[in-house]
């Protein structure tokens, strides 16, 4: 029998409910591929700024004001206390991102002028003379070595080790430290090689950096610019003496 009590349904709703449908799983596709994700949220995807407002960070127990355009990740441009921060600046005056030296900062030339360095927490329990004493010596082809670029001496690493694509060269710096750079071999796969410094700012802070090997004649300057930058960030109160940066 019929219900006289049932409504009669709008001949909209039908179609209302498919719109609604689609709409929605339009929007869930969209998001899915042109959405930011959970990296982009993070602040983890590279993203340069032409910003000078002044970042405060705090690293090991110092603080530090970098401005935006020095910082590679926008995570870092959130301040407050951090374990590390990636930085990336331009030689020969390492001046920061700008948007005339915007496919300097984007490219990956060998030639690149390029510094990447990073300031953080973590400090290796061997120090940098260390290391060079009982791993990288210890992983040589020939302990006695060869002349290279700028006084520096240039090692082969063994083929049975983790560095059989990189050379090692020792130098000595200003203060007569010894120092060690790490830097790939110009191989097929690696077009455009770089050198890398593992070294400490601090008791409680590690400074590393790296440049194209290209430049490897110029590493007095680019070592004392990339500490004497570094340092500059530093920010001076009653808890914070800039006489704990190396």
């Amino acid at each position: 029998m019929f219900d006289q009590n049932a409504r009669r349904e709008s001949s909209w709703a039908t179609p209302l409910r498919i719109l609604t449908i689609t709409l929605v799983l339009s929007a869930g596709f969209l998001y899915y591929y042109f959405g930011p994700t959970v990296d982009d949220l993070q602040g983890n995807i590279p993203q340069a700024s032409v910003s000078d407002y002044p970042i405060s960070l705090s690293i090991g127990g110092l603080n530090f004001s970098v401005p935006e355009n020095f910082t590679q990740f926008p995570r870092a441009r959130r301040g407050g206390e951090r374990s590390s921060v990636a930085l990336y600046a331009m030689m020969p005056e390492l001046t920061p991102y700008t948007l005339e030296n915007k496919e300097i900062f984007e490219g990956n030339l060998p030639d690149s002028p390029l510094i990447h360095f990073q300031i953080e927490t973590y400090v290796s329990p061997l120090t940098e003379a260390q290391r060079i004493e009982r791993i990288y010596l210890n992983s040589v082809v020939d302990t006695s070595g060869e002349a290279g670029p700028a006084g520096l001496t240039r090692f082969a690493f063994s083929e049975d080790t983790g560095y059989r694509e990189d050379d090692l060269f020792l130098g000595r710096d200003e203060n007569h430290q010894l120092v060690a750079f790490i830097c790939m071999q110009a191989l097929p796969g690696i077009p455009s090689p770089s050198c890398r410094r593992d070294t400490q700012l601090s008791d409680t802070i590690s400074l590393k950096y790296r440049f194209k090997r290209v430049h490897l004649n110029n590493w007095r300057t680019i070592d004392a610019d990339v500490h004497n930058l570094a340092r500059s960030f530093l920010v001076s109160d009653n808890n914070n003496d800039e006489a704990a940066i190396q």
